[in-house]
């Protein structure tokens, strides 16, 4: 390992011993230093938005999380947290945007599924269930086709399911 990624590793660990200790300002700070010195590296933007987040600035952690997102597109852990900051700072929509996205290349995840249902987005739940369909999870399609014509009968609209 070189001198520089040592160095790196070191800062790192320092950073997470702030973390712990709850120096969320000095960690926040080497943590910026960390990712702008080596900005391919995943961990210090995961650490630095835990930092804000823990001194109560989630949209700068919201916003360092949508910038790793270059780094790995299709990191799950990533897009679960940047969909918890997201409901956190109350962005509903974006965080069902991001869901839907996500669903997609992971239909199985069951995070995904009860985060979906958390948010009672009809739009969403039924794209769910017409995509589970499509894929012969027939089971699955029909207990989100019951809960969604259950809710869609208890507001007085109609379900379109296919």
């Amino acid at each position: 390992m070189s001198r520089e990624k040592l160095n790196f590793a070191k800062q790192l660990r320092m950073a997470e011993r702030m973390l712990r200790t709850k120096n969320y300002n000095e960690a926040a700070e080497q943590l910026k230093d960390m990712v702008s010195k080596c900005p391919n590296w995943l961990s210090p933007y995961f650490m630095l938005s835990n930092a804000l987040h823990k001194n109560g600035e989630i949209e700068e952690a919201l916003e360092i999380l949508l910038e790793a997102t270059h780094l790995e597109p299709f990191n799950l852990v990533l897009k679960k947290h940047i969909i918890n900051l997201y409901l956190e700072y109350g962005n509903r929509e974006s965080a069902r945007e991001l869901l839907e996205e996500i669903f997609l290349l992971f239909p199985h995840d069951k995070w995904i599924k009860t985060t979906i249902e958390e948010l009672q987005s009809p739009f969403v739940t039924e794209t769910m269930a017409k995509l589970y369909k499509k894929q012969g999870y027939v089971d699955d399609a029909h207990g989100i086709y019951e809960k969604l014509a259950e809710s869609a009968s208890r507001k007085g609209r109609k379900l379109d399911a296919d």
